[in-house]
This record gives C-alpha cells, sequence and structure tokens, in this order.
C-alpha cells in the first residue's frame, strides 16, 4: 500500500439518500482538483450500484490514457468491474428500469472492452474522504 495517492489519476464516488434511494455519481480529477462528469439523479437506486456505475463511466472516458489510474472507495464495485459481473435484487419498476437498463450497458461494455488503466482502492483512513464525496455525511 502506498503511503501517498497519485495525483495523476481520476477518483470517482455515488451519493444515495435512502437505500435505496436518490442516487448520483460522478468522477473528479484530482490533477484538477474538479469534477469532470456527473450524472444525473436517479429514484430507488443504491449506492453499491452507483459506485459500480460510476468506475464504468470513468472507464469510457476518451481521454483516459492521460491518467496513471482511478481510484474508487468501495471494494465491492472495483470487484464487480475487475470480474466483470454484477448482481443486483433490485426488482423492475417504472422507477428502476432506467437503472437495470444502465447496468446491462455497462455489462456489455465491460465484456467488450479491455481494462486498459490501474483501479485501486481510496484508503480513506490515511488519505481522508476520496476527493469526488459528496460531504452528505450527517
Amino acid at each position: 500500500m502506498s503511503i501517498e495517492y497519485n495525483k495523476n489519476s481520476l477518483c470517482v464516488d455515488a451519493s444515495c439518500i435512502g437505500n435505496p434511494g436518490v442516487m448520483e455519481y460522478r468522477i473528479f480529477d484530482i490533477s484538477q482538483n474538479k469534477v469532470i462528469w456527473e450524472s444525473e439523479q436517479y429514484p430507488k437506486w443504491t449506492n453499491n450500484l452507483g459506485e459500480f456505475l460510476a468506475l464504468v463511466e470513468a472507464l469510457k472516458l476518451p481521454n483516459l490514457k492521460k491518467y496513471d489510474c482511478i481510484y474508487s472507495d468501495s471494494q465491492t464495485a472495483i470487484a464487480r468491474v475487475k470480474t466483470k459481473k454484477i448482481k443486483t435484487t433490485l426488482k423492475y419498476s417504472p422507477q428502476t428500469k432506467k437503472l437495470l437498463e444502465k447496468i446491462e450497458e455497462a455489462k456489455v461494455w465491460l465484456k467488450t472492452h479491455e481494462l486498459n488503466i490501474t483501479i485501486l482502492k481510496w484508503e480513506t483512513e490515511i488519505w481522508g474522504e476520496i476527493p469526488a464525496d459528496y460531504w452528505r455525511k450527517w
């Protein structure tokens, strides 16, 4: 484990108010110290699914090669992306339809593309909250 994180990197995070609840996710460029991509808000989603989709969105960025790695604070999302497998017990409804479609699209994308960047666990205990965090802890 590295003592310092790589500043030429991206990080991702999701926020969910309720579980399932209103969820959103984003990609943060650590070198520029700014959010570079953000999803819309979705009802009836879970944080774990948002963390997974945030990683997939980061992997799809056209300029990904300029970064050394991607960080996530979700070991579950990292494992899902690396194994290219995800299961959810979220039931189909008009509120979950879009999410379930995005999950299927992400699975297809992962199976048809190579992972050409290192994905690492953000060490919150050492570095503090991940820079992509929504700061909604109460």
